[in-house]
């Protein structure tokens, strides 16, 4: 319409400037030129035209933007309601009992229903028609049905909660309609404990050569467990000097020669070759080596055989000695002091030689052969005196 009244007012201004004065004649009339005029009136009459023709396009735009208007309260409407129902699930949830892995729990969860004014727009009402059907496509259920789902749950062990029917909402206002919804629950993971077992530690090649040694002890046939002792720990030499006795005379010699290749410091192999030469007639030999294991590691088991080889060799010093450390190593055996008693006489040490027979029968064990010998020569001794 702007345009139409812009090209009028152009005309008239265009006629009251070529309009003819008074005192002109007709022949000086200046006629205006005829092409602008044509110009403008086909700019009118093509003008309704294109309007004719963009109304579709334009009408459709303004049907688009109508719609989206009108439903932004809608929208805003339907995300409240979930809201004030988030508060009411977690209220139900804090009250309700702990629930077993058979129960199922069932909430209500809402469904927004848009209210819709009562004379909109027929494009505006046919569109929202379409979104309310979609949301509403899920059958409600009534208060009845819903009590009726109570019993039946109850009698299979599962809980339903029901919320109450909503009020009726005001026309302007969407009503907010409840559909329940079911939520399993799941059991709760049980850690399963280890299976705690106490294992017996393995015992170490010499514990095992050591129970073998004792087991040897009780045995009236010895020598399969010294031997297997010997395999686990070379070492052990009591039982080495054990199975000296049962074995052949070859085999034990190379058994000797054995240990003292590999343990040159130890005394007890050089003990059993003493009285190895002690009793092949040979007591030089012997003597040198009671003499030679003075010089090496001597344990308290092998003093007993050196005190009495030394002994029936007649090297009493060397016997008196012996004697003298297992006396105190072991002050409760009666015969550790009377061997003592015995070579200190030998050693004309006749004072000492009585207090050790007098020593040997006031201990526990004596039989009655060395009792009566000690009790006699405590006498001579005494009378010596």
């Amino acid at each position: 319409m702007s345009v139409i009244n812009d090209t009028l007012k152009q005309l008239e201004r265009r006629g009251g400037q070529g309009a003819m004065p008074a005192s002109f004649g007709a022949d000086q009339v200046v006629q205006p030129p005829s092409p602008p005029r044509r110009k403008v009136w086909w700019g009118l009459l093509l003008l309704p035209l294109l309007l004719w023709l963009w109304w579709p396009t334009i009408s459709a735009q303004l049907q688009l933007l109508q719609p989206r208007a009108n439903s932004v309260a809608p929208a805003a409407a339907e995300q409240a309601v979930p809201a004030a129902q988030t508060v009411e699930t977690v209220t139900a949830a804090e009250t309700a009992p702990e629930p077993t892995p058979t129960q199922i729990a069932v909430a209500a969860e809402p469904v927004s229903q848009t209210a819709v004014n009562a004379e909109p727009q027929t494009e505006l009402k046919a569109a929202v028609n379409t979104v309310a059907n979609t949301k509403t496509n899920t059958k409600l259920k009534t208060q009845a049905e819903v009590d009726a789902d109570v019993d039946a749950g109850a009698g299979a062990g599962v809980s339903v909660a029901s919320e109450a029917q909503p009020k009726p909402a005001a026309a302007s206002q969407p009503a907010a309609v409840a559909v329940p919804a079911t939520a399993v629950a799941l059991p709760t993971p049980v850690r399963a404990q280890p299976n705690l077992q106490v294992k017996p530690s393995a015992l170490s090649p010499q514990e095992l050569a050591q129970q073998l040694w004792q087991q040897a002890q009780q045995q009236t046939d010895p020598r399969a467990s010294l031997e297997q002792a010997l395999t686990l720990d070379p070492s052990l030499h009591q039982a080495r000097l054990a199975l000296l006795p049962l074995l052949p005379a070859a085999a034990a010699e190379r058994l000797l020669q054995q240990g003292l290749a590999q343990f040159p410091q130890y005394a007890g192999y050089a003990i059993v070759s003493a009285e190895r030469a002690h009793a092949s007639g040979d007591p030089q030999l012997a003597i040198q080596w009671l003499q030679f294991s003075q010089s090496l590691h001597t344990e308290t088991a092998d003093l007993p055989a050196r005190a009495l080889l030394a002994q029936q060799l007649q090297q009493y010093p060397l016997a008196a000695q012996d004697w003298q450390q297992l006396v105190q190593a072991e002050p409760s055996n009666p015969n550790w002091w009377l061997s003592l008693a015995y070579n200190l006489e030998f050693l004309e040490r006749g004072e000492h030689a009585s207090n050790a027979y007098k020593q040997a029968l006031l201990l526990p064990g004596l039989d009655a052969a060395a009792s009566a010998y000690a009790q006699q020569r405590v006498q001579q001794l005494g009378g010596a005196k």
